[in-house]
Order: C-alpha cells, then structure tokens, then sequence
C-alpha cells in the first residue's frame, strides 16, 4: 500500500475532501494517519521535506495540527489609573485579551482570581499595582519576573518610585527585614515565607500591614506535601493579617495546567474563588508528532541536525541531569559548540542569566534541558519543543509544549520516543486523544497529614502568642486543626 506523505494530507483537505482513513504498520504498533483541517503551514512543509529525506523509515507515526486560533479582546468595567495606560501604550499594548479583562473586572470587584491561560498570565497583574506578594516555585522565575517587572514600573514616572524587591536565599540575612519593609512589591518563594516572613512576622509589621495582594503564579507545582506546606503558609499570613490588622488581602493564582482548577484552589486557599478559563491569545497553528528512533542517540542526533539545517530554534526537554549532559554532548558532535546549550538545576545564578539572555537574544539555536525551563522564564521565540520520553506528567507535557510558538509563529511539538516504556507506548497510541481532549489530571491534596499540620499549627500560634479562638483555627485550618488543639496542645 502507497505511503501517504504530508503533501499529500495537504493536498486531500485543501480540496475539501476528507482524506480516506489508512494505517501505517510498525514493528511494534499501529498509527492512524490522521490530521486536522490544516492550511498552508511552513511546519508540514518541514514534515514533508523529513518523510521525501533518503534515511526516512517511517519514525513520524501521527500528525494532530491545532488550528490557528485568532485573538477575542474584551472591555473593562473601570478606567485604569492613567500611569498604567502610558505603561500599556509604552508597551504597544493597545487592547486587552477577553480573559484579562474577565480576570481584572473580578478582581477589581473585590474577587480573588484564578486564571487558566497559557500566556499572559502574570502580564495581567502588571497593570494593578499594589502592596504585594508575588510567590514563585522556582528562584529563576522570581528573579525573571523581577527584571521584567522593574523594566514595566520604569516607564512611569509616578510608578518607577515602586520598590521591587527579591527575597530568596541569595538575599544577604542582615538586610532581609529592612528590604521587605521599604518593598511595595515583594518576589519570593514557599520557602523563605516560612523562615523570614513569618518566623519574623513581628519585626515585618510595617510590610504586612500593607499587604493587599497575594499573587501565586504557576499553581499546578503546589502538589503533594509540597503543595500542602504551602498552603498552610498562605493560611498563616492569612490568619496573621486578619488577627493582627483586622484586614484581609486578594489572591490571584495562575495555572496555565490544572485540571479541576475551582476545586483545587478552594481547598488550597480556603476561600471563594472566581477562575477564568478561556485563553483568548491569538494562536497560529500548532503541529504535535510522536517521533519514533531506533536508538536514543542515533535518532536525536538525525532529526536535531535535520531541524537545525531548516534554520529552527529548538528546546529538548530531558528527565535528568545526567541526560542533559549525555545529549548535549551528543549533539557537540555533529553541530557547532557555540549553538548548543545545556540548561539546568545546580548552574551558578550569573550562569542561568547567561543563557537565559542568550537564548532571547537568540545567540543559542538549541538548549537542552531539564524541567528547570519548563515554566515562566523568558526565552524568546522558540520553533520546536523536542520531549525526550513522555513528562512526568500531562500537565508537564503541555507546560512545555507551551514554550514554542509564542510569537505568532507555527510551532511543532515532538515527543520523541523509542518505545521501551509502556508509558510512552500508551500516549503515543493514544496521541489524537491526548492532544484533542487535553484532559490534565486535577491535583489533590492531603490536608489530613497530622505532621504538617501541626507544624504550622504550632508556628502559627506562636506567631500570635496563643490561641486566639478555636473558630479562627478551625475557619483557616479546618476541623481536624480544631481536634488537634483541643486534644493534643497544651496551653501555656
């Protein structure tokens, strides 16, 4: 039976017709041939130009292309302040996206907010400026965010006065109280909440009791215990700020991956939310392929070099570090030194910022890396996300899908694979349904693990020098907190 090529896919839909229904045969399993309604994307050509190569054995198992997607812009209840609307048009932004507005509307509505989008997520907070905690699961997130934070409040004369600070364990311990207390706007992470902001919550009266916004950016991270410790620490700042100053702050959380979104941040914060779902970015057509290689070295190093010859950008995701080592290496083999990278944890922070600046400046046609790339920080446009092996979970699968074709440009996405993991063999025989139904797992959490709870139980009322009340335990830590401190604390 004829092989059908890509230009022949194309060729059947742009007719109008729908391409008759055929299987390629594997050694190991079968694939549908099948693609979505598709117009002319220089992505297929690519693929078309790898299926007519001489060395081609069939390693393309399935084409799934996500149409182009054009953009839906909305209207806001409430004028901006005119010191943000210069920094908009400083900016070139002219219009917001339907689900900026949705989410600022709410917000300004008195509404903590979650927003499920795949862009512009932490950009839609920029535009309010306020006394506020911007918590990141990475340290290279805070300090990106950072930069291009101070870049934005720059371009106002009456915001560039705001104090942007970072609080991480890079920040010199003696300075740490004095920072936090002169910031209007501080960047951190889960940990330092614990040991600085709360074990010191007395000495940071001055920072708390602005407190008006408590951002949580990249909320699919918090799971596990992970994920309950901080939840519990947000349930203490909470407490605090309510029991000391008699005054409450809002939350916006951002996910662009989470299943069941409503669910999980109610429990995780314990107070009502309002999610706002739809992306509405404009969005060009995005190509998702299983690749199949005979061997992991042989077969990254044949479509790499290929992809590199087409003049791509390209990110490889790895599982370890171990890995990135092996394939980076691998891939100096056969292509210039100076445009390969490699990307991980452990590299000195002047390091990270290095290539990080290198790959927006576009010096670096090729990074490999760990899942230390996988969120937030700004890379500039990238063509192709290669994924060696299936993620560690869907919801990894598409946060780093979500690094290329960010500027408007088609993107391909390849997980590529040689089938030794029954993981792997499972997604790509299910490749249309995983890329079309896009169903992420919901996160749930264990808020019953008697240690944890304890811990920030103990620390919390030690925070406010006692009890208070049994309802104020109960209201921020549940009904099993309220059991544990009638049963099982003394007071003192």
């Amino acid at each position: 039976m004829e092989r059908k090529t890509i230009k022949k896919r194309k060729s059947e839909l742009q007719s109008n017709e729908s391409p008759p229904k055929k299987h390629n045969t594997h050694t190991y399993f079968k694939v549908k041939n099948k693609i979505n309604d598709s117009h002319n994307n220089e992505i297929l050509d690519l693929l078309y130009n790898l299926e007519e190569s001489h060395d081609y054995n069939g390693e393309i198992q399935d084409v799934i292309v996500l149409p182009k997607e054009e953009a839906k812009y909305g209207k806001l209840n409430f004028q901006l302040p005119q010191s943000v609307t210069e920094v908009l048009e400083k900016k070139g932004i002219k219009k917001l996206y339907e689900h900026q507005t949705l989410a600022l509307n709410s917000f300004m509505n008195g509404e903590n907010v979650l927003l499920c989008t795949m862009a512009a997520m932490i950009n839609t907070l920029k535009e309010i400026p306020q006394t506020a905690i911007f918590v990141f699961p990475l340290n290279a997130l805070v300090n990106d965010q950072c930069n291009s934070l101070r870049e934005m409040l720059s371009l106002s004369p009456e915001l560039k006065h705001k104090r942007v600070v970072v609080l991480n364990g890079s920040t010199p311990a003696d300075q740490r109280i004095r920072l936090v207390n002169e910031a209007d706007i501080l960047l951190t992470n889960p940990e330092m909440i614990h040991w600085c902001l709360l074990l010191k919550a007395k000495y940071l009266e001055v920072f708390l009791s602005r407190l008006s916004l408590f951002v949580l950016d990249e909320c699919h991270c918090y799971s596990g215990s992970f994920g309950v410790h901080t939840s519990m620490l947000l349930r203490r700042i909470h407490r605090y700020c309510k029991e000391v100053f008699d005054r409450d702050f809002q939350i916006i959380a951002c996910s662009a991956t989470i299943g069941e979104p409503k669910d999980f941040i109610e429990s995780f914060s314990k107070v009502n939310f309002t999610v706002v779902e739809s992306d509405t970015c404009a969005k060009e057509e995005r190509v998702f392929i299983p690749y199949y290689g005979l061997s992991l070295f042989g077969g990254l190093k044949s479509l790499v070099s290929k992809l590199y010859d087409n003049d791509r950008r390209i990110i490889v995701f790895c599982k370890s570090r171990r890995m990135v080592g092996s394939i980076t290496e691998t891939l100096t083999q056969i292509l210039p030194k100076d445009v390969v990278k490699s990307y991980r944890g452990g590299y000195t922070h002047e390091t990270r910022r290095e290539i990080e600046l290198a790959l927006k400046q576009m010096k670096i046609k090729i990074v490999v890396c760990t899942c230390a790339l996988e969120m937030g920080v700004d890379i500039g446009m990238l063509d192709v996300v290669i994924h060696v092996g299936f993620p560690l979970s869907v919801s990894s699968f598409w946060q780093q899908a979500g690094r290329v074709g960010r500027r408007g440009q088609p993107s391909l996405s390849v997980l590529f694979t040689t089938m030794e993991d029954p993981l792997e063999r499972h997604y790509v025989y299910n490749f249309e349904s995983l890329i079309l139904k896009k169903e992420i797992p919901s996160i749930k959490l264990n808020f019953e693990q008697l240690k944890i709870l304890e811990f920030h139980l103990q620390r919390s009322l030690n925070e406010l020098d006692g009890f208070h009340s049994i309802e104020s335990i109960e209201k921020y830590f549940g009904p099993l907190a309220k059991e544990i401190c009638e049963n099982d604390f003394v007071r003192l």
